[in-house]
């Protein structure tokens, strides 16, 4: 049954005239009172009359499936295909498309770390990598990738520290003359400086790639018989070596889960859900050892834990850097698995299977996953809470009408007025906004004049935030979004030139303060621990107790801004520093100029050489070779 008064004639004549085949199913409704209707989601289905009616019937007991739906969509739009599977894709590409807001969304977007080694280079070196593709072949082994960066980094600490191959890069391993520090402390066997010979490099690096391959144990028993027939041959101190390096691999061995003697790679999944939001978690196992996995948090809304998971699965398994295993388990049945069997097979190029396991030993793992997406899930309920209230407690104490969710920072940074630069950081949640962070350079001030700078940035950064020219829809593309509260780091003074700056584009509702270090009054010095807060309208500064948690949130986000200004300067100033007179010459790049200064070393003896000589190096001409030459005639 439908609740008729609360559903539109024109939605009803649509569902009921849906199509009964498969396709995908575009929901529209307004965001915004005075805007059209957009795709605020969109879904895929073997039966789009049966999937649709869902969604305006009552469940058993009583309410409808998704109440938002019921009350806001206007429009359904479908598109029918010719098998569940072209749905899924297409249901993929519309996604992406119009990026609907009651989609689900892996909040988490960071590619995994991997390993990476190439046994073809001469003398191989483990890497850390993200890979954002998937590799060519030809280009080395890449081993993950790891769920948890932090197990990743250990794991190649662990394998630098027992099997010594070279750390350096490539640029500094060619040009070095005498062994690292590394040789020194017995942690790497100077490959650079010929001593050791490839055959024995080697053979480790070969051992190496057997342990990231889950062969550990063969490489345990390698070692043992390499152990013996040195203690065999009285070559104790070897063979104390390979004892200590066999001692530290068993000690790693026992740390893993070893599921049972499968060596099947899978992944496994499980979630917890709490009304309208939801955790997964993953859990890889690797080689037959079950691995840390990684949680992904979402809105399910009112949709049913079936369509949320299938969502979330494709969305899991579509980034280019996903390792899709033979062998998936998953804690319920959802329609399109089939179809997505088959999309993931064909991506890996061999059979995938998606499980529901019922009993035994793989429906304790889903339960382990699940177990583990509850306990992060209230963790980070947890952890909202205490910054909620932290953040009220600001806003209370800071007298601000606006709850500062997301807060900005503005710095400055300049010696003597040059290469003056003003940063901007966000912290929203009371995390660091990194993808956010934006840098300027400073350029209608000349001279050492802070106020101006902070002035100029802080103009420049709220103009992004009112409407520009243009439409509307490239003007709300380019708008960055209005803080909550703005802060600047320095005193009175630059309080007034925010609040100026405000006055001078009509803004009202944005809150604005300034944090600065307290002087000691008899030496003048500025206090490391102790700040104060000045906002408009009170003349005496605010105070926070000097251990309180809100002092210390305010004061990262503040060092956060130094830290950005101070590092961009720092770039230009560098930059500055290493261009030279070839800069200026008409047909000198960077290519060209390496290219010169490599060959003569320094811009005196390019001023001494002959035409011939500037016209071997590769990319100058006769005719560029005689202009540098006129350039630099003292």
């Amino acid at each position: 049954m439908t609740r008729e008064g609360h559903i539109s004639t024109n939605i009803r004549r649509i569902v009921d005239q849906a199509p009964a085949s498969p396709g995908v199913y575009l929901m529209k409704a307004r965001v915004r009172r005075e805007g059209p209707a957009t795709v605020v989601y969109v879904g895929m289905s073997s039966n789009l009359r049966n999937r649709v009616r869902t969604y305006f019937t009552k469940s058993g007991d009583g309410r409808t499936a998704c109440e938002f739906i019921r009350r806001n969509v206007e429009d359904i739009e479908f598109i029918v295909t010719d098998s569940e599977k072209e749905a899924l894709l297409l249901e993929n590409v519309l996604i992406k498309k119009y990026k609907p807001i009651y989609n689900v969304r892996l909040k988490d977007d960071k590619t995994y770390l991997s390993v990476h080694i190439d046994p073809g280079e001469e003398w191989p070196r483990l890497r850390i990598i993200r890979v954002r593709k998937m590799p060519p072949k030809g280009s080395g082994k890449y081993f993950g990738p790891y769920s948890s960066a932090d197990a990743c980094r250990r794991t190649v600490r662990l394998l630098n520290r027992l099997f010594p191959l070279r750390k350096c890069s490539d640029g500094n391993f060619r040009n070095r003359t005498r062994p690292c520090l590394y040789h020194g402390i017995k942690q790497c066997l100077a490959p650079c400086c010929a001593l050791v010979d490839r055959r024995t490099y080697m053979d480790m690096v070969r051992q190496v790639i057997d342990i990231l391959g889950g062969r550990a144990d063969n490489v345990v028993a390698q070692l043992e018989k390499e152990m013996q027939k040195l203690a065999g041959e009285e070559q104790f101190e070897q063979a104390a070596v390979l004892r200590d390096r066999i001692r530290a691999l068993r000690r790693t061995l026992e740390k893993q889960k070893m599921v049972k003697h499968s060596p099947v790679d899978r992944d496994i999944f499980g979630y917890y859900r709490h009304g309208a939001e939801i955790m997964f978690q993953q859990l890889p196992v690797r080689n037959g050892m079950l691995l840390a996995g990684k949680s992904f948090p979402g809105q399910a809304y009112d949709f049913s834990s079936e369509e949320v998971l299938a969502s979330f699965l494709f969305r899991y398994y579509e980034r280019e850097d996903a390792a899709v295993p033979p062998e998936i388990l998953v804690p319920r049945d959802f329609e399109g698995r089939d179809s997505l069997e088959s999309v993931l097979t064909e991506r890996k190029g061999g059979k995938v299977t998606i499980t529901v396991p019922l009993r035994g030993e793989k429906e304790q793992l889903v339960r382990i996953a699940a177990r583990n997406a509850e306990v992060v899930f209230k963790e980070k309920h947890s952890e909202e809470e205490r910054t909620r209230s932290l953040l009220e407690s600001i806003q209370s104490k800071l007298r601000l009408r606006n709850y500062p969710r997301r807060i900005e920072c503005c710095d400055i940074s300049n010696i003597g007025g040059t290469e003056a630069v003003g940063s901007m950081v966000v912290a929203i949640d009371g995390k660091p906004a990194k993808a956010e962070y934006r840098r300027f350079r400073v350029k209608t001030v000349a001279g050492s004049d802070d106020y101006a700078m902070m002035k100029e940035v802080i103009g420049r950064r709220l103009r992004r935030s009112r409407a520009g020219e243009g439409s509307k829809e490239d003007v709300l593309k380019d708008r960055w979004p209005v803080p909550d509260l703005l802060l600047v780091d320095g005193g009175k003074g630059q309080l007034n030139v925010a609040r100026a700056v405000l006055r001078d584009l009509g803004i009202s509702d944005l809150d604005v303060a300034a944090i600065a270090k307290v002087r000691d009054q008899t030496t003048g010095r500025k206090s490391k621990e102790m700040d104060i807060f000045y906002i408009p309208g009170r003349s005496n500064p605010v105070t926070f107790r000097k251990d309180s948690p809100e002092l210390f949130l305010m004061q990262r986000v503040r060092d956060e801004a130094h830290r950005f200004a101070v590092e961009y300067h720092k770039k230009l100033r560098r930059k500055k520093k290493f261009t030279t007179v070839l800069d200026e010459i008409p047909g000198i790049g960077p290519a060209r100029r390496v290219a010169l200064l490599k060959r003569f070393g320094s811009v005196e003896r390019i001023s001494r050489a002959t035409v011939d000589e500037l016209a071997s190096v590769p990319g100058i001409s006769a005719g560029l070779a005689r202009t540098i030459l006129e350039r630099l005639k003292p």
